[in-house]
């Protein structure tokens, strides 16, 4: 017996219809897809923004990892305010954010100074047992957390005094310097955690 050949068919072909118009906004350029003003989340091709700060939620459960309460809250607070400004920006959440970044920033400050104060005490007991070897040396970690402080107030203050850096004219270059400025904040603040 021979197997049954099945007749041959021209492609079937699709009625032409007229593309669907959103009510909504024209797409963007840089986008897939059209924004949508009734969407919580950034649509693809959208805002790094969000997206970057999720880097809060590592030091949230790191600082709770290490029993900073008081740190991780605020990060955890941080976060939620963040990612308010960076869907919905409006001129009170986005003072409710800056004055949740002048605590974390503070409260960073406050604690790290405190740790270098308890660690350079001989007397004093240490917070956590047996370090490794590149914790102990702990110059490099002072000279990095100094150097992350510093890059974010030359992404930050200098640039919106000078149009640079997170305040560019260029939207996609300020984007990603912003981007940046959330992953240098967040591993400066992790250093002064496992300090």
């Amino acid at each position: 017996m021979t197997e049954r050949e099945e007749p041959f068919l021209p492609p079937r072909e699709e009625p032409f219809l007229p593309p669907r118009e959103e009510p909504f906004l024209p797409p963007r350029e840089d986008s897939f897809l059209p924004p949508r003003e009734d969407s919580f989340l950034p649509q693809r091709g959208g805002n790094l923004r969000f997206y970057s700060s999720f880097l809060f939620l590592i030091n949230t459960i790191l600082c709770f990892y290490y029993n900073e309460i008081i740190y991780g809250l605020l990060f955890f607070s941080l976060f939620i305010s963040s990612i308010l400004v960076h869907t919905k920006d409006t001129p009170f959440i986005n003072r409710i954010d800056k004055f949740i970044i002048l605590c974390v920033a503070l409260y960073g400050g406050y604690l790290f100074l405190k740790k270098i104060q308890t660690r350079s005490n001989p007397r004093a007991k240490p917070k956590k047992p047996k370090k490794t070897a590149f914790l102990e040396n702990k110059k490099y970690l002072i000279y990095t957390i100094f150097t992350t402080f510093l890059a974010t107030i030359y992404l930050y203050v200098i640039g919106y005094c000078k149009k640079t850096g997170c305040f560019c004219e260029d939207e996609n270059e300020a984007m990603y310097n912003h981007c940046i400025m959330h992953g240098i904040g967040a591993i400066g603040h992790m250093i002064i955690v496992i300090l």
